[in-house]
């Protein structure tokens, strides 16, 4: 296995069993670093077609800066890189500006230590506000719909499967034991002036 500067800048963490994992999910590639000029552009030859370690190794004199090259080039599979092909080299201290450490995602391995409602972005206008303070009197944490409240899990595990759909739900569904139209939801939402 070829071991990249991008690897490298990956944080890990260790599961409840003891198992450490790298965590190939989050980005440690910064686009926006990229230098605003071309330094430069290489002729890709016969020997290196899908070898981008080749390519790394005869321009930055390392081949750990071939996944960088490759992101830098908006090149996702390495295979696919063919003899006569140019692909744009920038200094080697460009692509090690461009990668950075990963974001903390406090749902991988770690305890909570805040509630989730603090990702949550402030009300910007009145009719928010009420929105809001509507929503603080019927539930204990606000989050948005891609957050999950304090406790709460993304998927289940039942008899060792994992189970997606409406298992997973945060809705409670006695409080809607049939489906509201839309209609009557506008009336509702009027009603209580938040629409």
């Amino acid at each position: 296995m070829l071991f990249t500067k991008l690897l490298r800048a990956k944080k890990s963490f260790t599961k409840p069993n003891g198992d450490k994992i790298i965590d190939l999910v989050s980005s440690t590639f910064d686009f926006n670093k990229a230098p605003s000029r071309v330094d430069g552009f290489v002729l890709v030859n016969d020997f290196e077609a899908m070898r981008p370690d080749l390519i790394s190794n005869r321009l930055y004199g390392k081949t750990e800066y071939y996944e960088s090259l490759l992101k830098y080039n908006a090149v996702s599979n390495p295979f696919s890189i063919f003899p006569g092909q140019i692909l744009i080299t920038p200094q080697f201290k460009a692509l090690d500006d461009m990668i950075v450490p990963p974001a903390d995602i406090v749902e991988k391995g770690k305890p909570k230590t805040t509630s989730n409602e603090d990702k949550l972005i402030a009300a910007k206008t009145v009719k928010d506000k009420k929105r809001l303070d509507s929503l603080k009197n019927k539930t204990k944490e606000i989050v948005p719909p891609n957050v999950n409240t304090q406790g709460n899990k993304n998927v289940k595990v039942r008899d060792g499967k994992v189970i997606f759909g409406e298992d997973v739900t945060q809705v409670n569904k006695d409080n809607c034991p049939v489906p509201i139209s839309r209609a009557r939801l506008v009336q509702q939402l009027t009603k209580a002036n938040l629409f």
